[in-house]
């Protein structure tokens, strides 16, 4: 079964490349190129007909005919992805992904810790706290991060000491609520 599957990749990922060069089966077949002749060693144009049965639902995809793909069109496309075995066409497809998830866990990650931190605000403000948080946002910077006032009194946190203070202001509302009695709901 994964064989059949990795099999299918291939024809997906050769369709792909046929697809995104604008080649037609004839012209894919005389870049891509037939086996070599056994006496010869010269490689005669790939028949479109031979292309359309790998293409096909009975065709198989070898490596060898992967490796010619590949030697055809490596200078877009990664011979692992042409094989079914990377899910990126090339290393700048792979990068360009990379950074956007990376992107997108930071957003994510801001996102979070912006709402974490207003919410600790806001129930520190029911017991007279004030909190003034650094605007620059910078998690890198090991400066002051946040601080904090009451009647007259003032705390100033690194960024680090902000997030041990959240993780135990976290674990004491966890323990809280944990110990409160229980209601059967009916």
């Amino acid at each position: 079964m994964l064989e059949e599957s990795i099999n299918e990749l291939r024809k997906e990922n050769i369709r792909k490349i046929i697809e995104e060069k604008h080649l037609t089966k004839k012209q894919f077949g005389e870049i891509v190129g037939g086996e070599a002749d056994k006496k010869t060693g010269i490689a005669t144009p790939m028949h479109p007909k031979n292309v359309s049965t790998y293409l096909s639902k009975r065709g198989k995809i070898t490596d060898k005919l992967c490796k010619r793909v590949w030697d055809a069109f490596k200078a877009d496309y990664d011979l692992e992805w042409i094989m079914g075995e990377s899910p990126y066409k090339n290393r700048e497809e792979e990068k360009i992904t990379k950074l956007i998830e990376l992107n997108k866990q930071l957003a994510d990650s801001h996102r979070d810790g912006v709402t974490i931190n207003n919410s600790i605000a806001a129930l520190g403000h029911f017991s007279g706290f004030q909190f003034d948080f650094d605007k620059s946002n910078n998690p890198f910077d090991a400066g002051i991060f946040v601080t904090i006032t009451r009647d007259g009194v003032t705390w100033q946190l690194s960024v680090d000491e902000w997030g041990d203070l959240q993780n135990q202001i976290c674990d004491y509302i966890e323990f809280a609520i944990k110990h409160l009695p229980s209601i059967t709901q009916k």
